[in-house]
């Protein structure tokens, strides 16, 4: 018998469960939510493909595109500048929903909400290093003084060293212009996903790999959710969804060449 997730054998607990999936993946009517996504260029992510695109690509357009499909969640997709997003989210009520978020990220209009938000299950793993030029990824001599990043975006595990005024930070408004600038030597690292970093080096250098990952250097890995205020019965389908979708996730994942570490 198939409900929803595929084969299931027949018990009353599983088929309960099943039931259960499947009303949360199918709703009785569509509904339509706004998706409030970041305006910069981070494929295979999520975002624009290139600096001269306009429209949200990438693992998560086509996941939320299933999910919309399977759902009947009929999807706006809001490209917002990243300093934004929050505000937009907790106190305009522009935009339904947030991605990407996460539990540990917080702006000061946290503070200015009344309602908490809720998040979904972990959608994808961001991993977050630096990117030096080749030759200093074994260097001995090598220095990170001068981190570069995107703006908007924290170096988590570079804050306190920032703090002390022992790295200086510089914010670049997209990722090309970011890394470029470590080819340069403007900047002796850029932090920055490095699977955006990969195919962004890929497009500039037409596949030769002068900026490398430096895997000696702190990094982070965190994931990715979806967020709401007001939207948890949204956030319960696609929780659902992503359960019973699993082996569409390991595709896209694969399709679009995202680490794990």
């Amino acid at each position: 018998m198939s409900i929803g997730c595929g084969q299931i054998k027949v018990t009353k607990k599983r088929l309960m469960t099943g039931l259960a999936l499947f009303f949360l993946c199918v709703p009785a009517f569509a509904v339509e939510a706004n998706l409030g996504t970041e305006d910069i260029f981070y494929f295979p992510l999520f975002g624009r493909s290139d600096n001269q695109s306009d429209e949200f690509s990438g693992f998560a357009r086509e996941l939320f595109d299933e999910f919309s499909v399977r759902s009947n969640v009929d999807i706006n997709y809001v490209p917002l500048p990243v300093n934004r997003l929050f505000k937009s989210l907790l106190v305009d009520k522009s935009i339904d929903l947030k991605f990407p978020d996460n539990p540990k990220w917080r702006s000061i209009y946290h503070s200015k909400s009344q309602l908490p938000l809720i998040y979904s299950d972990p959608i994808i793993q961001d991993i977050g290093g630096v990117m030096v030029e080749a030759e200093n990824i074994d260097s001995k001599t090598f220095k990170l003084e001068i981190l570069g990043t995107i703006r908007g975006f924290t170096p988590v595990p570079f804050v306190e060293k920032i703090a002390r005024n022992e790295i200086q930070l510089i914010e670049f408004s997209n990722t090309s212009e970011l890394l470029l600038a470590v080819n340069k030597g403007i900047i002796d690292g850029a932090f920055i996903n490095i699977d955006v970093a990969k195919h962004q080096t890929s497009l500039l250098f037409k596949g030769k790999a002068p900026i490398r990952f430096a895997k000696k250097l702190p990094f982070i890995q965190n994931n990715y959710y979806l967020s709401t205020i007001h939207g948890k019965d949204i956030i319960d389908q696609f929780n659902a969804f992503m359960k019973c979708n699993d082996r569409l996730i390991k595709s896209l994942l694969s399709k679009y060449n995202i680490t794990k570490i």
